[in-house]
C-alpha cells in the first residue's frame, strides 16, 4: 500500500514538474426548480425533503412546467396556465425574462407540460396546439420568433421530457407511467415507470443519470435502466415544482505549484521515468527519516 501511494504521488509530482496541467473535473450537480405558485427559482439543498434556497431573479415565472439549462446555467422555462409563455433563465446570475407567448400557425400554444434544451435546440410538449386537445404535441421552437414546428402528436399525454445524453434520444414521461421515445413523426412507448407513476419534471445529468420531481421521493422508483435521483414535488412552504434542471460546472484544473512554469513540451517515457525515480527516492528518504525520528 505504501509503495502504491508513493508511486501515485511520484507520478503526480512528475506531472507538475513537467508543467502538465491536471484535467478539469466535473463538480457535483446543482439542482434547480421553479415553485408553481410563488414563481420563485429554487436551488435545492435537500431534494428529497423539497428544501431549497430562493435564487433572487429579475422576473418571477409562475406555473412553470418545464425548465432546462446548459452547462453555463443559461436556458429556458415554459409556463402552463393558458397561453404558454417562454422565459429565458440564467440560474447563476438570476437574470430571467419573459420572452412572450409560443405560437403555432400564428395561434398561441396553450398548456405546455414539459421543456428540453439540448445542443441549442429547444423542444416543448403541449396539450393544446392548432385546436387539437387530448394529445401531447411535441414541438421545436424558433427562438428568434417563438414560432413552433410540430415533431409529432401522441394520444399518450406526458408530464415531462428530457434528452438522454447516451444517444441523444428525446424521452417523454407520461402521466400514467409511460416512457416514450420521440423522433420525427413517431412517439413510441418503450417502457413504464414503477414506484412513482408520474415524473412531473425530468432532466438527465451528463453521466446519464435521471433526476425527476415525484410525489413520493422516499419510494423506490425504477425508470428503465437509468440511475434515478428523486426530488420532492412538494416544496417546503406549501408550494410544489413540476419541473427540474441539473447544472454541472466543469471545475477548473488546480494551478501549477509556485515557481514552476509550464513548458508546453510533451514528456517522453524516459523523462517521466527519470523524474519519478527522483521523487520516489526523495519519498523513501523522507519515510526513513521519519522512522528514525520516531524510533
Amino acid at each position: 500500500m505504501r509503495r502504491t501511494v508513493l508511486l501515485t504521488a511520484a507520478a503526480g509530482t512528475a506531472a507538475v514538474m513537467l508543467g502538465l496541467a491536471p484535467a478539469a473535473a466535473t463538480a457535483a450537480p446543482v439542482v434547480y426548480a421553479y415553485a408553481w405558485d410563488g414563481g420563485a427559482l429554487i436551488e435545492y439543498t435537500d431534494p428529497i425533503a423539497g428544501i431549497g434556497e430562493v435564487v433572487p431573479t429579475t422576473t418571477a415565472a409562475f406555473a412553470v412546467t418545464g425548465l432546462d439549462v446548459d452547462s453555463s446555467g443559461v436556458g429556458y422555462a415554459v409556463s402552463y396556465d393558458g397561453e404558454s409563455h417562454l422565459f429565458s433563465v440564467d440560474v447563476v446570475t438570476g437574470d430571467v425574462a419573459d420572452l412572450g407567448v409560443l405560437t403555432f400557425n400564428a395561434v398561441p400554444v396553450v398548456d405546455c407540460t414539459g421543456l428540453d434544451y439540448t445542443g441549442g435546440v429547444l423542444t416543448v410538449v403541449c396539450d393544446f396546439v392548432d385546436g387539437q386537445s387530448g394529445l401531447s404535441t411535441y414541438l421545436t421552437v424558433d427562438l428568434a420568433t417563438l414560432t413552433t414546428t410540430v415533431i409529432v402528436s401522441s394520444p399518450i399525454r406526458v408530464a415531462s421530457i428530457a434528452t438522454d445524453p447516451a444517444d441523444g434520444t428525446l424521452i417523454g414521461f407520461g402521466y400514467s407511467a409511460e416512457i416514450m421515445e420521440v423522433t420525427a413523426g413517431s412517439a413510441v412507448q418503450v417502457g413504464s415507470v414503477t414506484g412513482n407513476d408520474t415524473l412531473w419534471g425530468a432532466d438527465f445529468a451528463t453521466d446519464g443519470s435521471l433526476w425527476a420531481t415525484v410525489d413520493f421521493p422516499e419510494t423506490a422508483t425504477t425508470v428503465g435502466s437509468w440511475t434515478f435521483h428523486p426530488a420532492a414535488l412538494d416544496l417546503a412552504g406549501d408550494d410544489f415544482a413540476e419541473n427540474i434542471t441539473v447544472l454541472e460546472h466543469a471545475e477548473p484544473p488546480a494551478p501549477a505549484a509556485p515557481g514552476l512554469v509550464a513548458t508546453g513540451a510533451q514528456p517522453t517515457a524516459p523523462m517521466l521515468g527519470a523524474i519519478a525515480l527522483l521523487v520516489i527516492g526523495a519519498g523513501i528518504a523522507a519515510v526513513v527519516g521519519t522512522r528514525r525520528r520516531t524510533s
